[in-house]
């Protein structure tokens, strides 16, 4: 399955075992894609990575979904986790107060670079 959303950078954190944390929000315009996010939360691990306004990509590698949040206005966030070691963390101040389009696959495929 191939899925692009896009929303916003909420935060990111890292933790001492080398784990990464981020978070996204989607607005309820994008209601139809972050509930496709629910099929991939039992699929387990898969290929993303996220691309800002501006065009540039950060590849978050193997990822999976910890958490997906709706409030009451529709809008979700999304918690992703993946390894330090595979995220291009230089680039994580690029995508901080800027539209920013995920893109993930099912991990049996390639992320797309589109």
């Amino acid at each position: 399955m191939n899925l692009q959303i896009t929303g916003t950078f909420d935060s990111s954190t890292t933790k001492s075992n080398g784990q990464q944390n981020m978070r996204l929000k989607f607005p309820y315009s994008e209601i139809a894609n972050y509930s496709k996010l629910l099929m991939l939360v039992a699929g387990g691990k898969m290929k993303a990575i996220i691309v800002n306004e501006d065009g540039e990509k950060i590849k978050l590698g193997t990822v999976y979904i910890d958490s997906i949040r709706i409030d009451k206005d529709g809008e979700a966030k999304v918690a992703i986790v993946g390894e330090t070691s595979n995220i291009e963390m230089s680039n994580i101040c690029n995508i901080i107060e800027k539209i920013v389009t995920l893109k993930v696959k099912t991990a049996e495929g390639e992320e797309s670079d589109e």
